[in-house]
């Protein structure tokens, strides 16, 4: 459990994993320069803890070198990453370690969450997520479908490879999870869905690294990340398992793009598809009505974005519209090639002032 500052988040994080029905566990707390008494709290709920928790400090700053630190520390036989400010259901390590104890060629199991949302007023709303099972775990990681990280639970030694591999990259400010799970895929770790083993993401602060990153600087370590991917799966271990599609995503444009409200006009065209025509430039293209459906979701939201990232907000708004992220993405580079969408710029911005993160 790496931690800065993780707030009144903290008391329930690490409750959660106290909690666990799971009996052999031990709980390794990392302090990464807190400054709001995280440390205090932490060493405060150990002294009356059944468990075994272990209050550590990190060597050096930023989330990575914390997780890879516990690492460092861990001596079981499988591994839980955990947000200071997240949490597990009492039964999600019991849960995931019996159906990878069923199954030795799995090295991860995965389940749901449920995101709260936690407002100034003191409310909360929360929403369920259910991940389907994926028999491409490549093509679902490369998309840019996020998950929180605390859902997965690891077998020591996929986690060791990770770490030879340097899946958790120090120095990385963003992006982290989606970096160490596509690296895991792509080296051919073995995914397995666990129903009901259930983690807890909460939204609570605006200094949350989600939150309190510009998307220029998000802009700049994707590219940097992808660029990383890219070179992994051109090596001699990985190129065999790395399919045309897979190139697709790892090649994807990673310009930033925008669709302005009512710049696309809409009409039917011959064998039922329809003609979408942009307005200024005259530019047309014709696609199936499923497909066209597209450009009203994305046109909701006025930010330039990558084709990945508008994909994301394509599929949150309609989750059950297409198959996955990935071909949502295929579609918005065939908009991008057609010249349907603006692009607003072909490097990041400039980064300017960084808020101080929480985690």
């Amino acid at each position: 459990m790496p931690c800065r500052n993780a707030g009144p988040m903290l008391r329930p994080a690490l409750a959660s994993a106290i909690g666990q029905t799971y009996p052999h566990l031990e709980i390794i707390f990392v302090d990464d320069g807190s400054s709001d008494g995280s440390r205090a709290i932490a060493e405060d709920m150990a002294k009356s803890c059944a468990r075994s928790l272990t209050v550590a400090t990190a060597p050096g700053r930023g989330v990575n070198v914390a997780r890879n630190h516990g690492l460092s520390l861990a001596r079981g036989d499988y591994v839980q990453w955990l947000d200071a400010d997240d949490e597990i259901a009492p039964s999600k390590i019991a849960l995931q370690v019996v159906a990878l104890e069923a199954d030795p060629a799995m090295d991860i199991a995965y389940g749901d969450w449920t995101t709260r949302l936690y407002a100034k007023d003191g409310t909360m709303r929360e929403g369920r997520r259910y991940l389907k099972p994926a028999a491409d775990q490549i093509r679902r990681t490369l998309s840019l479908a996020w998950y929180p990280p605390g859902i997965f639970l690891l077998r020591r030694r996929a986690a060791d490879l990770l770490a030879r591999e340097q899946g958790w990259w120090p120095g990385r400010p963003v992006a982290t999870d989606i970096e160490y799970f596509a690296l895991a895929a792509l080296l051919g770790l073995n995914f397995i869905q666990v129903p009901d083993s259930l983690g807890i993401y909460n939204i609570w602060s605006p200094q949350q690294i989600s939150a309190a990153t510009p998307y220029s600087l998000r802009a700049m370590v994707l590219k940097a990340i992808y660029a990383r991917l890219v070179s992994i799966a051109e090596r001699p271990d990985v190129r065999g398992r790395v399919r045309p599609d897979h190139r697709r995503l790892l090649s994807q444009n990673w310009d930033v793009w925008a669709l302005a409200r009512g710049s696309i006009e809409q009409s039917g065209s011959a064998g039922g598809n329809v003609t979408l025509r942009h307005r200024t430039t005259g530019k047309t293209l014709d696609v199936r009505p499923r497909e066209a459906a597209v450009i009203a979701l994305i046109e909701r939201d006025d930010e330039a974005r990558f084709l990945a990232h508008h994909a994301t907000e394509a599929m949150a708004r309609a989750p059950d519209h297409f198959a996955d992220h990935a071909e949502v993405i295929f579609l918005l580079e065939r908009f991008r090639r057609a010249g349907l969408l603006t692009r607003i710029a072909t490097s990041p911005p400039p980064l300017g002032s960084r808020s101080e993160v929480f985690y």
